[in-house]
């Protein structure tokens, strides 16, 4: 296309001027894009028809283009951003409510262990309330068969004196019956006659004193007895009476043990979660600002970048010093969001702290929980076996009691069996003597009569 030489310069000059002004107008519209872009618009539409500067404003418009699209992607990846953010929130409102659900179904089966906890920790106190009463029970009854194994021995014992003193006194009647055999010729029959009587008469009057002492030995023997029975019965009067008011003293004992137990357990309970919550939301507090954190960095990088681009685009020195002003400007945003950002991981790391606290103490407390379980089953396991072995001792006692006992009623049966015997030979003894001493008097009455008769004669 050709031009003439007289109209050259006045383009040159109008170029000239646009040169000019454009710093002037980019210095003063730099922060704003919307106003940069209606002046490359009629930068371009202005230097339209010129020839020599073709390329240049082509360049210009292709990096103005470039960044156009760059612009168009930051507010593609702010939108991305924007949508991300959303989801997140979305997602952590969903772990907030699954949380809080998770939280109520602990607190549901935390309150039902403690339920049954407790109920277990009854059922064990009544349990050992139990076999410390029928301890003291059992050794109640040791004692009163022992009592009465030795009132029985007392009795028996009583009895056999009994016995050996009616075959003493019996010996000594016997003997006491029989006359002396005399040497010289007797007196008349009146005289043997009276004497028989008199011997009959001391021995009922013996026979009827020896019953009485009997029958006292009797009565005193059963008096004894009945009253050694009563003592046994008032011995285990009382000692059930000592044995119920220990067992209430001891249930109430552990009523108040438990429930002191229980408030001190509910009271850290209560101390635990509410450490947990203050930490559940410092979490999600330090989760938020570290969100919006990282939304005002990105903001701030985009605008940084974005200005940078700009000074890159004019290249002019007093754009360049606003330019690093807005960077310093932007550089004190960065500190001070990560300063935001330190004390965020701070107070996540005390919130971690907490949480690793608590667990540790759940952890312990279940470690105390299986320790006193296990110390628990040791002592019923120990309980178990000395009941077994003072149960085995019991048999064994009894066995020989009882061993003992028949021994006895064997010597006893094999005593008394010897005792009648003697009795037996010894009645014997003395009605042969009487039956004697009446033929030797008949025949003695007889010898007198024949005497007499040839007297007479």
């Amino acid at each position: 296309m050709a031009m003439d030489s007289t109209d050259l310069p006045l383009p040159a000059s109008g170029k000239r001027d646009m040169n000019d002004t454009e710093p002037k107008s980019s210095r003063v519209r730099l922060p704003s894009l919307p106003i940069l872009e209606d002046d490359t618009d009629n930068f371009i539409y202005d230097d339209d028809g010129e020839s020599n500067d073709e390329d240049g404003n082509s360049e210009l418009c292709r990096y103005i283009q470039r960044l156009e699209k760059e612009k168009q992607e930051l507010e593609r990846e702010v939108q991305l951003l924007k949508d991300h953010n959303a989801s997140q929130q979305l997602k952590f409102q969903a772990a907030e409510r699954r949380i809080e659900m998770l939280e109520a179904s602990l607190k549901d089966a935390t309150n039902t262990g403690d339920a049954f906890r407790r109920e277990k920790d009854v059922v064990l106190a009544l349990q050992a309330s139990e076999r410390e009463r029928m301890a003291s029970l059992v050794a109640l009854l040791e004692e009163a068969q022992n009592r009465y194994e030795d009132a029985e021995r007392a009795r028996q014992s009583a009895i056999f004196k009994l016995s050996s003193l009616q075959a003493t006194r019996a010996d000594t009647t016997s003997q006491s019956l029989l006359p002396p055999v005399p040497k010289t010729i007797p007196a008349p029959r009146s005289l043997a006659s009276n004497a028989i009587l008199d011997g009959s008469l001391d021995f009922d009057e013996r026979i009827e004193k020896y019953k009485r002492d009997i029958e006292l030995l009797r009565q005193k023997l059963e008096l004894t007895e009945e009253q050694a029975a009563e003592r046994q019965k008032m011995a285990v009067s009382l000692a059930l009476h000592e044995t119920q008011l220990d067992y209430s003293n001891v249930v109430e004992h552990m009523k108040m043990e438990c429930e002191r137990r229980i408030n001190e357990w509910r009271h850290g309970e209560a101390v635990r979660a509410k450490e947990k919550e203050s930490a559940m939301d410092e979490d999600r507090y330090s989760i938020r600002l570290e969100m919006k954190y990282a939304l005002q960095r990105s903001q701030i990088d985009q605008r940084v970048a974005f200005l940078q681009a700009q000074t890159d685009f004019t290249g002019k020195p007093s754009p360049r010093g606003l330019v690093e002003s807005d960077f310093s400007i932007g550089t004190l945003d960065e500190v001070l969001v990560r300063m935001q950002l330190e004390q965020v991981r701070t107070r996540r790391f005390e919130a971690l702290k907490k949480a690793l606290l608590i667990r540790h103490a759940k952890l312990n407390q279940a470690a105390k929980e299986l320790f006193c379980r296990w110390k628990i089953q040791a002592s019923n396991t120990r309980i178990t076996r000395l009941n077994a072995v003072l149960h085995m001792h019991r048999i064994t006692l009894h066995l020989e009691s009882r061993k003992k006992l028949r021994s006895f009623n064997r010597w006893r049966d094999q005593v008394r069996q010897i005792q009648a015997q003697n009795f037996q030979a010894q009645a014997l003894s003395c009605w042969n003597r009487m039956i004697a001493v009446e033929r030797i008097s008949h025949v003695i009455a007889q010898t007198t009569v024949c005497s007499a008769y040839f007297l007479c004669k």
